[in-house]
C-alpha cells in the first residue's frame, strides 16, 4: 500500500494505462479476494430485491451527463449489481446495506473500471468496510460527512465560512450531493476515478476535506458574491490533481481531535448521530 500512495501523490491518481488496470488496483487496495462470476450469478439468480422499484426509477439517471460513463457502462449492469448486492445474504456484515439515496452514483465508479461480477464484489466490500453508515437508512454517515465540512472550513477559513452563513450557505444543503457520493457527481468520471485512487489509498473518511479542497479552489468567487448558494448548486469540474494536494495540506493543519472525528464518521454510529444532530 505504501508504494501505491507514492504513486497517486506523485500523479495526482494512479498513473494507470487503462481503467481495467485502474480496477485490478483497487481490488487490491479494497483486499477483494474473489471475484468469481459463479458468485455473482448465484446472486443474481436471487434478483429481483425489494427495493427493485427504486433501483429502476434511479438506474437511468445514473451520471447521465457523462458522456464517458453512458458510453462504457449501461443502465442494466447499474440495475444488476444493485439487485444482486440487496438480493444476497452477507454474512459477514452484522447490518448489510440497504438501498439508499446516491448508492447507484457510488457504484457508478466501479462499473466504470471493473467488469460487472468484480464491481459487484468491490462494491459490496467498500461499502461493508470502508462507508458502512453511508449505506444506511437516513444516511448518518453522510450527514456526519456534512457537519464536519462546516468544522472544517470554519477551521482553516473563518472568513468565508462566515461569509457563507451570513448568506445562508450551509453545507448540509450544498455539501450534501458532494458527500453523499464522493464527489462523483461532480465530474468528470476520469477525474473522479483519479480523486478515488486517493480515497482508497488513504481512506474515504478524506471525503470530508475534499470537499473543502474544492470550496477553497472557488473562493474567490464565493468571498465576494452575496449570493453564494447560485455558485455551489453544481461544483465547478473536478481538477484530482489539485484536490488531492490541497486535501493533504488542509488535513495536516486540522486540530487532532477534529481529525479523528473525521477518521470515525463513516463507521462510528454514536459519533454520526452526535454528528448528525448538531446545529448547522
Amino acid at each position: 500500500m505504501r508504494a501505491v500512495r507514492v504513486l497517486v501523490v506523485s500523479n495526482g491518481g494512479l498513473p494507470a494505462v487503462d481503467q481495467q488496470a485502474r480496477g485490478r488496483l483497487w481490488l487490491a487496495m479494497l483486499e477483494v479476494r474473489a471475484t468469481g462470476v459463479e458468485g455473482y450469478e448465484r446472486a443474481l439468480g436471487l434478483c429481483p430485491s425489494a427495493c427493485a422499484g427504486k433501483i429502476n426509477n434511479d438506474a437511468f439517471r445514473t451520471l447521465a451527463g457523462d458522456s464517458e460513463f453512458r458510453k462504457t457502462v449501461t443502465t442494466e449492469s447499474v440495475v444488476r449489481v444493485l439487485n444482486a448486492l440487496l438480493s444476497a445474504p452477507d454474512r459477514s456484515a452484522s447490518d448489510p446495506p440497504r438501498y439508499v439515496q446516491g448508492m447507484n452514483t457510488l457504484l457508478a465508479p466501479f462499473l466504470y473500471v471493473m467488469d460487472e461480477s468484480a464491481a459487484f464484489y468491490a462494491f459490496r466490500q467498500f461499502l461493508r468496510n470502508e462507508c458502512p453508515l453511508y449505506a444506511r437508512p437516513s444516511l448518518p454517515g453522510v450527514h456526519a460527512c456534512v457537519q464536519l465540512v462546516d468544522e472544517c472550513l470554519a477551521f482553516v477559513d473563518p472568513q468565508l465560512y462566515s461569509h457563507l452563513r451570513r448568506h445562508g450557505a450551509v453545507a448540509k444543503i450544498y455539501a450534501f450531493p458532494a458527500a453523499m457520493t464522493l464527489s462523483a457527481n461532480v465530474g468528470p468520471l476520469r477525474q473522479v476515478v483519479r480523486l478515488w485512487d486517493f480515497l482508497l489509498a488513504f481512506g474515504v473518511h478524506l471525503n470530508v476535506v475534499c470537499i473543502v479542497a474544492q470550496l477553497l479552489s472557488m473562493r474567490e468567487l464565493l468571498a465576494t458574491t452575496t449570493s453564494p448558494m447560485l455558485f455551489l448548486r453544481s461544483f465547478p469540474p473536478l481538477r484530482a490533481a489539485s484536490v488531492i494536494r490541497r486535501t493533504r495540506e488542509l488535513y495536516e493543519l486540522l486540530p487532532e481531535p477534529l481529525r479523528r472525528r473525521i477518521k470515525r464518521h463513516a463507521h462510528d454510529p454514536a459519533l454520526a448521530e452526535l454528528l448528525a444532530g448538531a446545529p448547522p
